[in-house]
């Protein structure tokens, strides 16, 4: 029998239901001397008041789950980060652009071009090349799949260009933070403390800047009543000079800690650009037989660049060296779990097979990229698609 509980303050609201109040009924029911069996005028009078209860407590279970911080959703996040001076990141979905080769007539920049019923504009030329950047119209990480080689067709005809296809994917698009790793970092803003002038406090003024989303500071960096910050975009590559001018402008315009910011008097800081550490990646792959070589050479890009985005943004710095550390292997882990890999032979980091330091001062970036990714057709003979930052070609020897 179950014990009674006549107090709503004694119940577990998540573990409210009908079959809880009921039992709960039966008990109080009997501690009356009633007749608590189905169909009984006390149960049927109890059944109403049970169902419409369950109900309300459940809808209650909702508002408080939306209503807390520890759980909050959708709108409601949205607006606690608003309160703490934060915004998802990216805040909005972003485009994605690519690098792409054209023979004959060069694209006009701002055209419209059109890559497998997807729009996209033509954002840069780069006539000595013969390559222009393209950037999505739709956003989020489907415009990421496209693969070397597909077809771009200019909305208008071009006289005289003769070809216009993918040669890789530049910058990856990303979707909208999603609510987990927003209450994430919302969580943690709260649980450090931020007092006027202190280290975190010029960390929070930094943030607060759109286009910044990590910045490392340095109490003391050119003697006493000096700070500086070192900034990285909310892409996670080097902020742009605009970006970092409204950081100093913010804080310490004149840069001599005379107040007319809101770093405190007597305070002078700097506002720099993380330094990116430009890696270049190499490696060989070997496919099974049933695999689109293409699709595993984009899926591979698309795994280092977040790798490295990620390490950009989210990577662990000691506090006491001020560094950080890119995981050789991580990245060979990485590769090695795309569908279709079988092996990953001769992979080069920087020319290297050792993990690589870095300090918060810099921004690790992928640098040009060369893959060659083999699979044995049933036939017996060899396929090989070989991708460069230049030229991707699909090559089938004996």
């Amino acid at each position: 029998m179950a014990d009674t509980i006549r107090n709503v303050e004694d119940l577990n609201l998540d573990d409210i239901d009908e079959e809880l109040l009921t039992d709960q009924a039966i008990a109080m029911g009997k501690a009356l001397g009633v007749d608590t069996r189905e169909g009984s005028v006390y149960m049927d009078a109890a059944a109403g008041h049970i169902s419409r209860t369950a109900e309300f407590l459940s809808y209650l279970a909702e508002i408080r789950d939306v209503t807390s911080i520890f759980t909050a959703t959708g709108e409601v996040l949205d607006e606690y980060l608003s309160s703490r001076g934060l915004t998802r990141v990216p805040a909005e979905a972003t485009s994605a652009v690519y690098l792409c080769k054209y023979t004959g007539s060069a694209p006009t920049v701002g055209a419209t071009v059109i890559v497998d019923e997807y729009e996209f504009t033509v954002t840069s030329v780069n006539e000595t090349a013969s390559t222009a950047l393209i950037t999505s119209t739709d956003t989020g990480t489907d415009m990421n799949s496209f693969v070397s080689g597909t077809a771009v067709i200019p909305e208008d005809d071009i006289d005289g260009m003769d070809s216009f296809t993918i040669s890789y994917l530049s910058t990856a698009a990303k979707d909208i933070e999603e609510d987990d790793s927003a209450r994430e970092r919302l969580l943690t803003s709260i649980g450090t403390e931020v007092e006027s002038g202190n280290a975190e406090q010029y960390k929070k003024w930094c943030l607060s800047i759109t286009g910044v989303d990590r910045a490392s500071i340095y109490p003391k960096y050119e003697g006493p009543g000096t700070v500086a910050a070192f900034l990285t975009s909310s892409t996670g590559e080097m902020p742009s000079s605009s970006v970092v001018k409204k950081v100093q402008d913010y804080i310490d315009p004149n840069k001599n800690g005379d107040g007319s910011g809101v770093g405190p008097v007597g305070a002078t800081f700097k506002a720099y650009a993380a330094e990116q550490l430009v890696l270049p990646i190499s490696f060989n792959l070997s496919c099974s037989t049933s695999s689109d070589t293409q699709a595993i050479v984009n899926t591979a890009v698309s795994v280092i660049n977040e790798y490295f985005r990620d390490l950009a943004l989210k990577g662990s710095i000691s506090n006491d060296t001020h560094t950080g550390t890119i995981y050789y292997n991580t990245i060979l882990y990485k590769i090695m779990g795309i569908d279709g890999v079988l092996d990953c032979t001769d992979l080069k980091v920087n020319s290297g097979t050792a993990n690589i330091t870095y300090t918060d001062r810099q921004v690790p970036v992928r640098g040009k990229m060369d893959i060659s990714c083999t699979k044995t057709l049933s036939d017996g003979t060899q396929e090989t698609y070989s991708y460069s930052e230049e030229s991707a070609e699909i090559t089938t020897a004996s």
